[in-house]
């Protein structure tokens, strides 16, 4: 499993290899992993592993070398591949060295990949769509820096005597919208390549451009299908879907919660459900594990549940600090419970399957607190964006965490960024607007935050957000972009979840008769007899689910930032004070804002 790739590239002149853009940063010291070097005269790479290279994710003869991060899977559309499995990097090798870029045609998946053209001299580098797996780049001159590491290129950089710039406009797109909005990062010379991105470096050329675009492959929002035609063909791209994910011989756990996602995998499954271990993480005696310990006794599943208990506390802070280090500025210390979960299966497994990642283009976007800010909402639902950013931009004064300096010093730039961002200002209707930023800015960026963290134990498998599935979806009538209504709307929350019910019913009718986190046992959605027993049940139970959740309470990350207070070397930035005095009312930029001047310092970056 591939962990990590740094990879120099210069076709003018010999280069040098850099000496350890892993070991030398914080994060990796705790971590287990195997790297190896591969060096000719133009191209240099580093890749490090969970143990050892594996055919999945590399390869190397005399014309290719290809080191995929991630993993691809053969459409079911192929031409070209002609069996339905897991793609190893020698097939990447042989369909490139057959198709060039039209094998990105014939493939799908969760990756970013690296090739090595050794006869043409060229270097190519692909993302899929969806991208939750960034690829970082820097280019200087001919020569050409990529990595999965954000923290590795600055490594390089410093060993290079090049300059380390923060870029301040990115810092405030991260405070005022969860995430920075483009493909910048928080380094001025360094970018991020795009979703559905390729580069292409040679000698005589260097190119980033898009292979695919939203805009243009995901435009045909027309239902085609009945419910009933949509069941069954949603159906059987999941199951295809589960086919593959499941292929390729990774030792796997599958994630079980409360909810609907990972129930429908499981009823997908059918009796190879009893093949694999189930799991679920939250505190003792919650709905979050008590729910998930119902389906694998009722089903008669392999099942651990993984408590977070004072063993948790106690590690949160060493964990809290991992997730920041290698979270490259984007993951907060409260990501400290994946990797708490996840270090414990990682000894045992090399891939968890989750049924959370791309559920969002189902459910009816009314809490979207993750994914979108109330500063971004206001501006998709804006007729004058302009006008609504600059009192975006008065109110950031008026909160005091930004220093105004700054703010004054970026603010041309900002405003530049944020309206012509094509996810923020476009002339699509509103739903159609907040489908494209949900799952190309939100949703994507969201998870890029857990893939990040959890990438030294365990590879991240999500067969919902799968190009082929979204393609498929769009089709019928259940995505929640046919139902917008803008405002919380209890019957059209339900109207979406009837999807997840009707292949839970159909494949295993006992999944539908357990209560869910939702409130109510899911096979009352299916018979209008039944819904006066559903609403009965969701009141009864949706405050007692809310008051009995695992992920509520914020002292560990108090006492994580009482162990390593944040310092003064970014007040030129931050009114660290004033985050203080806010802590009780504002968590949410205490921690976002705190974690990143931890990343900065971690990277020793200055101003």
């Amino acid at each position: 499993m591939l962990i990590d790739l740094f990879a120099l590239v210069d076709f003018s002149e010999e280069i040098e290899t850099p000496s350890g853009p892993f070991e030398k940063q914080e994060g990796y010291e705790t971590i287990q992993y195997h790297e190896e070097l591969k060096e000719s005269a133009h191209v240099s790479v580093r890749s490090i592993y969970k143990r050892e290279p594996d055919a999945l994710s590399f390869f190397e003869d005399e014309n290719f070398a290809v080191y995929i991060y991630g993993y691809c899977f053969p459409r079911t559309d192929t031409e070209f591949f002609k069996e339905h499995k897991r793609l190893t990097a020698k097939q990447i090798a042989g369909a490139y060295g057959s198709l060039q870029q039209r094998m990105l045609k014939e493939i799908k998946g969760s990756f970013s990949i690296f090739l090595y053209d050794k006869k043409r001299e060229q270097v190519e580098v692909f993302t899929d769509p969806f991208n939750v797996r960034p690829m970082y780049y820097h280019q200087k001159g001919k020569r050409l820096v990529v990595s999965t590491s954000l923290s590795s290129v600055i490594q390089y950089l410093k060993d290079t005597g090049q300059p380390v710039d923060v870029d301040e406009t990115s810092v405030l797109e991260y405070y005022l919208f969860e995430y920075v909005l483009g493909d910048q990062t928080y380094i001025q010379s360094v970018r991020s390549m795009p979703a559905g991105g390729r580069i292409c470096c040679s000698e005589a050329n260097f190119q980033v451009r898009l292979y695919w675009n939203p805009f243009e492959d995901l435009a045909d929002f027309n239902i085609r299908y009945n419910e009933d035609e949509a069941v069954e063909k949603l159906e059987a791209i999941l199951k295809h879907n589960l086919d593959l994910y499941l292929s390729g011989n990774r030792r796997t756990a599958i994630a079980l919660t409360g909810g609907y996602d990972s129930r429908t995998n499981l009823a997908l499954l059918g009796d190879k459900a009893k093949k694999y271990l189930f799991y679920s993480y939250g505190i003792r005696d919650t709905y979050d594990l008590a729910i998930p310990q119902k389906i694998a006794a009722t089903m008669g599943l392999k099942f651990r549940p993984i408590f977070l208990d004072n063993n948790y506390k106690e590690q949160f802070s060493a964990n809290a600090r991992q997730a920041i280090t290698l979270g490259d500025g984007i993951a907060e210390a409260s990501r400290a419970n994946y990797l708490y979960a996840f270090n414990k299966l990682g000894n045992e497994f090399d891939s968890i399957l989750t049924g959370l990642f791309g559920s969002e283009l189902i459910k009816h976007p009314t809490s979207v607190g993750n994914f979108i800010d109330s500063n971004m909402k206001t501006l998709l639902n804006s007729e004058d964006p302009d006008r609504e950013l600059q009192q975006i931009l008065s109110g950031v004064v008026q909160e005091g965490y930004i220093k105004q300096d700054m703010l004054l010093k970026n603010r041309a730039e900002l405003e530049e960024r944020v309206l012509t961002n094509p996810y923020v200002v476009n002339k699509h209707k509103l739903p159609v607007k907040y489908f494209y930023f949900l799952l190309m800015v939100g949703v994507r960026k969201y998870f890029m935050k857990e893939i990040k963290v959890e990438r030294p134990y365990v590879e991240n498998l999500h067969p919902f957000l799968d190009i082929e599935f979204v393609e498929t979806l769009l089709k019928t009538p259940f995505p929640w972009v046919y139902h917008w209504s803008g405002q919380k709307n209890l019957v059209k929350s339900i109207q979406t979840h009837r999807f997840y019910v009707s292949l839970i019913h159909k494949n295993k009718p006992e999944l539908s008769g357990i209560l869910s986190t939702h409130g109510y046992k899911p096979r009352y959605l299916l018979s209008k007899a039944t819904l006066p027993l559903m609403s009965v049940q969701y009141w009864y139970y949706k405050d007692k689910i809310k008051a009995k959740g695992s992920f509520r309470s914020l002292e560990p990350i108090w006492q994580y930032f009482s162990e390593y207070p944040v310092n003064g070397r970014y007040e030129y930035m931050f009114n660290n004070q004033r985050l203080k005095e806010a802590r009780n009312t504002d968590s949410k930029n205490n921690i976002k804002l705190s974690s990143l001047q931890h990343w900065l310092a971690a990277n020793n970056l200055k101003k």
